[in-house]
């Protein structure tokens, strides 16, 4: 069994982003804000009311650490986490992405990857690439750097989307 776990508002108004799609695919509860529902975890990264104060980061932080909790407690479930607060709640992944050190083994964070992949080798392109690698071009490396942009741009997403739909049961 695979759950998407997505950032989620403190109304738990399902209608953008990740949140939509746990809304209309994975069984989310148009109305919870957090938890589990049906096959999807909702963590609490956003508030929409202008009269109230904005999710903190030590707000997600506790709801990362009760979803890695309830994580470790089902170890016969995958969890594919997305890409939770960086999108519409506008935190930047360095903030996000350090909650989840030590996760479980069951929880997967094959999108980030994904995602950075996809814009190192398709937005980012080979001449930054190569100019960060060869420091400036100081360094002779551009058959390593070759290799490196070819993988990154298209084996590793490919391997990563493969590892995804094989957590969603999908392969």
């Amino acid at each position: 069994m695979s759950i998407f776990v997505f950032g989620s508002n403190r109304e738990g108004r399902h209608g953008a982003g990740a949140a939509k799609a746990a809304l209309k695919f994975h069984g989310a509860v148009y109305g919870q804000a957090e938890g589990r529902q049906g096959n999807s975890y909702a963590i609490v990264t956003k508030e929409l009311r202008k009269d109230q104060p904005p999710v903190t980061l030590e707000e997600v932080q506790r709801g990362v650490w009760v979803f890695l909790k309830y994580a470790a407690d089902h170890p016969e479930v995958i969890f594919q986490v997305t890409p939770i607060g960086t999108g519409l709640a506008g935190f930047k992944p360095s903030e996000i992405a350090p909650m989840f050190k030590g996760a479980s083994s069951n929880v997967l964070l094959p999108l980030g990857g994904m995602f950075m992949c996809l814009f190192v080798g398709w937005v980012w392109g080979f001449d930054k690439v190569k100019r960060a690698l060869s420091n400036d071009g100081k360094l002779n490396n551009s058959r390593a750097i070759t290799v490196f942009f070819t993988l990154v741009k298209y084996v590793t997403p490919l391997l990563v989307l493969l590892v995804l739909l094989d957590g969603l049961n999908i392969i």
